[in-house]
């Protein structure tokens, strides 16, 4: 090995100098010039104590780059650097503007760990910062996550997951909101969404508000199903809202829903209803429909009654399902009545009331059976009428040829208290004296029972009493007054 130390060397003009041959160590003390100027060229390599950098013996070196100073086309291995001003690579791929204070990337990608990552934007401090333990992280099996921390607590973290494809955004070490690779979105479920949007809550404040601030007249906010189908029919369900929770053995039961269904498609003609339908005694009812001709109760016969309460009534109007009677101030009948109607009464002022519009005379109520008509109310300008049918063309075997009189006699007309009256005496007839006189003015048999079930389900006898329409009578007194007058006028003759 030999060593040469030149002082001064001075070529002339065009003449190559070549020290050392390929894979020579070739050091330089001091500062490599031309005419007072760094020679450009390639460095392929920078050892320490060159004084390029200055730097000592060994270990890691500098190299300072000034602005002015020429393009370094090759660096070989290069551990650090510092530049001041700006660095263009390749004319415009990775630009750093030092004016403006940002990083410039226009590059169809670069590899981060073997894997290509595409940026073609441009960074700017104030769009990402990292600094006091904020990081970028790229995890192992191809997972992603961006962390943002603060004193070693994880503040937000966005985890994108390969092993079961879902991408999830924390707080701390807490799951708030979850996308799967399926398009489903889950926010509190901490696990894959069970629906194409899940939203599961651990308290009762307001999982979901929908909130408008505009100040016109139009509608707002709107929640909008739509059943978006290419081929409709009649039929079809348009929509349903579930209302669930668990019963007391741990299974999740549809307690109430509401659902819509078009029940006629066709165009200019549409048709809707509206079905509400819940648990009832741990079967499935229907409890309410509301359709474009009607509104029905008890749909199916679902044992559903239906109450109207007033301010000071609790039960104003009444109709029970299972008995088939409707009730006005009330919820039960009169002990063993079978009537499909009762009105209670609880003061003193009227029970019913029917007003006319007009003074004519008119029917304010008509009674009807399979023959049709067979009696009414009728009211004019001043009075009520009770009428019965009587029209010529509904009777047959007329007789005017009978006697009244010896009938009339059988009567017996007392005079009498009833006993839920006792200070009342009132005339009348005992009901089944007149029966066998007159058994048309009277309604019922003699000591007649009847039975019913009571409200514990047991069946129980009551009397069934006997009434009469002392109106009936009116013909027989008729006849016998005419009787009695032909034979005083005979007397007198």
């Amino acid at each position: 090995m030999s060593e040469v130390k030149v002082n001064k060397l001075s070529p002339r003009s065009g003449t190559t100098v070549t020290i050392g041959d390929s894979g020579d160590t070739i050091n330089i003390v001091g500062t490599l010039q031309n005419n007072g100027s760094a020679i450009p060229g390639d460095i392929s390599s920078v050892v320490a104590g060159t004084g390029l950098s200055g730097g000592g013996t060994s270990g890691d070196v500098t190299l300072n780059i000034e602005a002015a100073q020429p393009t370094i086309t090759s660096l070989g291995t290069l551990t650090s650097a510092t530049i001041s001003g700006d660095l263009t690579v390749d004319t415009n791929t990775l630009i750093i503007d030092s004016s403006l204070n940002n990083v410039t990337f226009n590059v169809n990608g670069f590899t981060v760990n073997g894997s290509s990552f595409d940026i073609n934007t441009i960074i700017y401090p104030d769009g990402i910062a990292m600094a006091d333990s904020r990081a970028i992280s790229f995890g192992t099996d191809a997972d992603f996550e961006l962390l943002h921390s603060l004193s070693g607590d994880d503040i937000l973290k966005l985890n994108l997951k390969a092993s079961d494809n879902h991408f999830a955004i924390y707080n701390s070490a807490t799951e708030l909101v979850r996308f799967t690779g399926s398009g489903n979105v889950g926010i509190g479920t901490t696990g894959n969404p069970d629906a194409q949007l899940h939203i599961k809550g651990s308290d009762t404040t307001n999982q979901v508000i929908i909130e408008n601030t505009d100040g016109g007249v139009s509608s707002a906010p709107d929640l909008v199903l739509f059943r978006n189908s290419a081929s409709p029919v009649d039929g079809d369900v348009l929509g349903r809202i579930d209302f669930r929770g668990d019963n007391d053995a741990g299974q999740e039961v549809n307690y109430i829903f509401m659902s819509a269904t078009a029940t006629d498609v066709s165009d200019g003609s549409e048709d809707v209803k509206l079905e509400f339908e819940g648990m009832k005694a741990g079967n499935n009812a229907k409890l309410f429909t509301i359709s474009e001709a009607e509104v029905i109760v008890n749909d199916d016969s679902g044992d559903v009654d239906f109450r109207v309460e007033s301010n000071g009534i609790s039960n104003m109007f009444f109709v029970d399902a299972n008995s088939d009677k409707i009730f006005i101030n009330t919820s039960s009948s009169i002990s063993g009545s079978s009537a499909y109607l009762h009105l209670k009464n609880n003061y003193t002022r009227t029970g019913i009331s029917l007003e006319s519009n007009n003074t004519a005379p008119h029917h304010s109520i008509t009674f009807h059976n399979p023959n049709g008509q067979v009696g009414s109310i009728n009211t004019d300008g001043s009075s009520t009428v009770y009428n019965t049918s009587s029209d010529y063309r509904l009777k047959e075997n007329v007789n005017y040829d009978f006697d009244a009189t010896t009938r009339l006699k059988q009567l017996k007309p007392a005079r009498f208290n009833f006993i839920a009256d006792a200070d009342k005496t009132v005339d009348g007839f005992l009901a089944h004296e007149v029966s066998s006189v007159v058994p048309e003015a009277i309604s019922g048999e003699k000591d007649e029972v009847e039975t019913y079930t009571d409200d514990d389900g047991n069946e129980q006898t009551k009397p069934k009493y006997q009434g009469i329409d002392q109106s009936k009578l009116v013909p027989l007194l008729v006849k016998t007054i005419q009787e009695l007058e032909a034979r005083i006028t005979t007397l007198e003759g």
